[in-house]
């Protein structure tokens, strides 16, 4: 059944992921898919479609619909057929890809065609030594980087309105702050930690970029000035425009998770939490940080999801006020106080080594 006009903003939710094929081609370091119990799952096309046709195109703090979840979307092949569909609804829509397919004349065609409200390219590093080992590739880095500088130029030259983020992950250099936040004695970082190191990165990168197409070429000071005059980089994005509409952004993470969203839960806490995820088998997820159906509110094949938010409205207000921790899914979370939360143990034991 069919529910119009819903605002997901009503349920404190200004994003929706649909993760419409369960699959991906990559095995990254930060990403639970290589631990998922279903990789296996494919979202039926009229599904999808329905699911969109829930959405409140006029809910003015609902920013986009995002088609994935931990997946690559590009593997889907319906993929354009639903950024075509959002887009003739007048729904704000996200595409992220990690590149791999860039290769192909015709994907990068197509993602001009569909011309996505913003297009953001999973780089998460742009350290040529830790590349192989943070994505799980043998992939030659410089091979990778010249399928983004195509399609980039791509974009560049038929003018398209799409907006591209290319995002790049870095640890901060406050270790003592991490491991007290945390809870680790040790610690892989899968990316650089210094402002230096992350400034060399970019300008490597860059250049890279202008030496294909020397449009985006870029002074190197503003590149070193970037990092160096902005003093809030460790704690949340920023950007550094390359081209109109085109930014690298840089943002802090360990293992994938924004360092920000680490707060040790002590007695109580109120989430703020804005994505809902669908996974590909149909389960509602209260957040972006559940991998499995583990924690899902209900099933979006049987339920619309208006109906699925309403049954489960008690939960979602006392999710955005306070005392909290004691709630048996917020428990799941990493940031739990006691055990530090299902999900982030199993995290790190994954990914550290």
């Amino acid at each position: 059944m069919q529910i119009k006009n819903l605002k997901l903003s009503d349920y404190g939710f200004s994003v929706l992921q649909i993760e419409t094929k369960a699959n991906c081609n990559m095995a990254c370091k930060f990403c639970p898919y290589p631990i998922r119990e279903d990789n296996k799952s494919v979202m039926v096309e009229t599904d999808v479609f329905k699911l969109i046709d829930q959405i409140d195109p006029n809910d003015s703090s609902f920013e986009y619909v995002c088609f994935s979840q931990y997946n690559e979307p590009l593997l889907d092949s319906n993929i354009f057929k639903y950024i075509n569909y959002a887009n003739s609804k007048k729904i704000r829509n996200l595409l992220i890809t990690n590149a791999l397919l860039l290769n192909n004349k015709n994907k990068r065609d197509r993602i001009i065609d569909a011309s996505p409200t913003l297009l953001k390219i999973s780089l998460q590093t742009i350290n040529k030594n830790k590349f192989n080992w943070s994505r799980g590739t043998n992939l030659d880095v410089e091979d990778y980087f010249e399928r983004i500088y195509k399609l980039l130029s791509e974009i560049k030259e038929k003018k398209t309105k799409v907006s591209v983020d290319l995002a790049c992950n870095f640890i901060s250099p406050k270790k003592k702050m991490l491991k007290k936040i945390l809870g680790l004695s040790t610690g892989d970082f899968s990316v650089p930690d210094n402002t230096n190191q992350i400034t060399k990165d970019l300008i490597n990168f860059i250049k890279g970029l202008s030496n294909f197409d020397n449009y985006f070429k870029l002074d190197e000071n503003k590149i070193k000035n970037f990092l160096i005059n902005t003093s809030n980089y460790y704690i949340q994005e920023v950007g550094l425009e390359l081209a109109p509409n085109i930014f690298i952004k840089i943002k802090p993470f360990i293992h994938g998770r924004r360092i920000s969203e680490f707060k040790p839960l002590i007695n109580s806490f109120s989430c703020e939490e804005r994505i809902l995820g669908i996974l590909a088998d149909g389960s509602l997820m209260p957040c972006c940080k559940t991998y499995n159906n583990d924690l899902s509110l209900g099933n979006v094949k049987n339920n619309s999801i208006k109906d699925i938010l309403s049954k489960n409205e008690k939960w979602l207000k006392n999710l955005r006020g306070k005392n909290n921790s004691k709630d048996e899914i917020c428990k799941k979370c990493y940031g739990e106080p006691s055990t530090r939360g299902t999900f982030f143990r199993a995290a790190i034991e994954q990914f550290r080594g």
